[in-house]
């Protein structure tokens, strides 16, 4: 969710820095539940009870996704069309969308719509597969059910017409 989100509100982070956040934040997700949450292999977080540890990864989780994210920011881009379809992308954001409706804006809406519907619909791929290992807890059955409902949003978005 961290690129869906910061990527419309910032405009420095490139598509390097959303991948790396979605892939390396899956990875990490599984390495801190089976070495971290399940096992406590470092022994980290003696005594801790495992929903304290789960939680405990997720806020991990979520500081290393933003982080990767907004670093990926600090490498500016060298593609000058790239650079410009970005600045025109943002500029778009920035103006009011009228009652009246060009191709260009149909074509731009429905290309925004498109994004976040696979946008969600990985999201939620990613929260009910992460889900899945603790489906025996509230904090598990809570993610496989924001998983199904992130799903839900992306099917509705990807066949709106």
């Amino acid at each position: 969710i961290v690129p869906v989100v910061f990527g419309i509100l910032m405009w420095k982070p490139k598509p390097f820095g959303a991948l790396l956040t979605l892939f390396g934040g899956v990875l990490l997700g599984f390495l801190m539940h089976y070495y971290y949450v399940k096992n406590d292999y470092f022994k980290i977080s003696v005594g801790t009870i495992e929903e304290v540890r789960w939680a405990i990864a997720t806020l991990i989780e979520i500081i290393f996704c933003i982080a990767v994210f907004v670093l990926s920011g600090l490498f500016p881009s060298k593609d000058e069309k790239y650079n410009s379809r970005v600045s025109k992308f943002f500029n778009k954001l920035t103006v009011p969308i009228a009652p009246e409706q060009d191709e260009d804006s149909s074509v731009f809406q429905d290309a925004i719509r498109l994004m976040y519907g696979i946008s969600f619909g990985l999201t939620g791929i990613m929260f009910i597969i992460m889900g899945f290992p603790s489906v025996a807890f509230l904090s598990g059955q809570l993610a496989i059910g924001a998983g199904f409902l992130c799903t839900g949003v992306a099917g509705f978005l990807y066949f709106k017409k």
